[in-house]
């Protein structure tokens, strides 16, 4: 069962018929968001859940919650205050942190999304130069949780799927600018903040899953979505 309609619904679209594993990947779209209704539609949607569905339950959190500088997010702690719900209600479950996930999608909200849109629009952004981003194209999202899901071990558990390599914010707009062939209009602000990731699980499950993290993995996964032709 999949329950959403984004980015990651449409990659696992595979379990919809499945009855003994939910992919609930209708969380809160925009980590900037602040209205608190989108907020509690998804705590509603997920404990309505917890309660009719007696199945596993795949839920998606995000790696920024380890990121100091955004300890006040209203969407970190909505993110953290889902984790806690799952892991005190005692269900089967399994936390998949992830990244910036990158594909197709329509979401202005995401970040090579932003990006993009201010390349071809000629908009002027300000640019984090301490800040860095790891981005994790879905289909490797998908590949890694499937070799998770298949191993009981992993059950009742949070693991944060990442690629082992991190962008700067600065060099994250280059690359963008290379491939779209457009010269941004941007200031680069001395602010922002990096964090390093760590999980021993991710490499041998990139192995089995024949992924390849190479040095040049970010601008692959760039190419592949935003290359022109």
């Amino acid at each position: 069962m999949v329950v959403g309609n984004g980015l990651l619904a449409g990659a696992f679209v595979a379990y919809a018929e499945d009855r003994d594993i939910v992919i609930f990947a209708s969380g809160v779209s925009n980590s900037g968001e602040r209205a608190s209704a989108e907020f509690e539609r998804e705590r509603v949607l997920l404990t309505d859940t917890l309660k009719n569905d007696p199945a596993l339950i795949i839920y998606f959190s995000t790696c920024s919650i380890f990121d100091p500088a955004l300890s006040n997010s209203l969407y970190i702690k909505h993110k953290i205050e889902m984790e806690s719900l799952l892991q005190a209600h005692g269900r089967d479950h399994m936390i998949l942190r992830l990244p910036q996930v990158v594909g197709v999608t329509q979401n202005p909200h995401t970040i090579t999304n932003f990006i993009r849109d201010r390349l071809v629009s000629g908009e002027t952004f300000t640019v984090w130069a301490n800040a860095s981003r790891t981005l994790i194209d879905v289909d490797d999202v998908r590949a890694l949780a499937d070799h998770f899901i298949a191993d009981p071990a992993f059950r009742n558990r949070a693991i944060n799927i990442f690629p082992p390599m991190h962008t700067g914010a600065v060099a994250l707009v280059r690359m963008m600018e290379r491939i779209l062939d457009r010269k941004g209009v941007y200031a680069v602000a001395d602010v922002g903040s990096s964090v390093v990731l760590d999980d021993p699980d991710i490499v041998p499950a990139a192995i089995a899953s024949g992924i390849r993290f190479t040095s040049d993995y970010p601008e692959q996964v760039l190419r592949k979505y935003y290359g022109r032709g």
